[in-house]
């Protein structure tokens, strides 16, 4: 009599990884609105948190500190997709970039950007570890995450293929590529 022997296990990978033209041909298809509150990160669709009153007046004070500084060198804007290939589409609540860079075809690519700054109320640990590596790895020359429990501010820079960071709590911080474009830290806190 022959016993009868069970199959192996069969292991399925159950993440879909899309890649950014995938993303964007589900929102042709209709099967993700155009304006959902997602990010295209590591291949998968992830919900953002939402805006809290807080998080959206320092991204306004953000920006009302740098349009006045811009001087025809970079544009400002926030909630922009940044197309990160082949994954990865985050969309950072400021960006810094070279002007004209955005048109009617095209985000703006890495190569086009300054700053990216991501204000971090509930994802402070997220931001500074995958983010900051995405960003890394896109080579975006610099990255502040404004951490809103603490009111201070994470900067990194990158030197060669790695990001350094500093913490900066009071004074002024520039973006490296600006150095005369100044943000008051305090100030910036101050009505938050």
């Amino acid at each position: 009599m022959s016993t009868l022997t069970q199959p192996p296990p069969v292991h399925f990978n159950a993440v879909r990884r899309f890649t950014i033209e995938e993303y964007y041909r589900l929102v042709e298809a209709g099967i993700l609105e155009e304006d959902a509150r997602v990010e295209l990160l590591d291949g998968q669709i992830i919900p953002m948190s939402p805006i809290g009153p807080r998080h959206e007046w320092l991204v306004r004070q953000l920006r009302r500190a740098l349009e006045p500084q811009q001087h025809g060198r970079f544009e400002t804007d926030k909630g922009r997709p940044l197309p990160v290939p082949d994954h990865d589409e985050p969309e950072p609540d400021l960006l810094l970039y070279r002007p004209g860079a955005a048109d009617p075809q095209h985000h703006v690519r890495p190569a086009d950007v300054f700053l990216v700054v991501e204000v971090s109320q509930t994802s402070l640990d997220h931001d500074l570890g995958f983010k900051a590596n995405l960003y890394q790895r896109a080579k975006i020359p610099e990255y502040w995450v404004v951490a809103l429990e603490h009111n201070h501010l994470h900067v990194f820079t990158l030197a060669g293929d790695r990001y350094k960071t500093r913490i900066v709590r009071e004074g002024k911080v520039s973006p490296q590529t600006f150095p005369d474009v100044e943000i008051d830290v305090a100030a910036l806190f101050a009505g938050a």
